[in-house]
């Protein structure tokens, strides 16, 4: 889910006899990149021209191997072993993914904000959490990333971030909102501002 974390099992022991749980990072669309990252049209086009060159060469060798061992049935589990193994459709996904970045940040779409949408990430960060979520007198409420009896999710007053010490969550202003009113990135930081 776009601007949503996702939890992913990891090995804890090298044994692999317990699992744990983490959050992954977020994922945002194009169009949130563009956003966040404005000024990134020149590295887009590096990157691409980059990936569009790996992807060249990988096919240049899948021909090569097709040619060489493709032909011959004793030999043909060569080519099948190395053709699954070519991360092509990766490339391509990312390919897509950063020419539609490029695309909203060339076109302008992306600073709908008048260019000031840095700005107003700043100042939506800077508003309290304390305004739109409940703490009590210690700074603590029940934490909205997992279900508990005891408030875990502790308030920083002064960096204006939570910590929850039961899930290891550590989060601003922004990820509170988009987690309370189930929201993407940029409709979280025109929420705040609104308030």
């Amino acid at each position: 889910m776009v601007g949503m974390s996702r939890t992913v099992s990891y090995p804890l022991n090298d044994e692999c006899t317990e699992w744990i749980e983490r959050p992954t990072l977020p994922e945002f669309s194009a169009y949130e990149v563009a956003v966040m990252f404005p000024g990134t049209v020149t590295v887009c086009t590096e990157v691409l021209k980059e990936l569009n060159q790996k992807i060249s060469e990988l096919l240049e060798l899948r021909r090569t191997l097709q040619s060489v061992f493709a032909s011959d049935e004793n030999t043909r589990w060569v080519y099948d072993t190395f053709y699954v193994q070519m991360p092509i459709d990766k490339y391509v996904k990312q390919i897509e993914f950063l020419e539609k970045v490029r695309m909203f940040q060339r076109s302008g779409k992306a600073l709908g904000h008048g260019g000031d949408l840095k700005i107003s990430i700043e100042q939506a960060q800077q508003v309290p959490i304390g305004e739109f979520l409940k703490f009590n007198r210690a700074h603590k409420a029940p934490c909205l990333w997992h279900q508990e009896k005891t408030a875990s999710l502790y308030w920083n007053s002064k960096t204006n971030w939570v910590h929850c010490f039961g899930c290891g969550v550590n989060k601003n202003s922004i990820h509170v909102v988009m987690q309370l009113r189930g929201v993407k990135f940029l409709e979280a930081v025109k929420w705040i501002l609104k308030k």
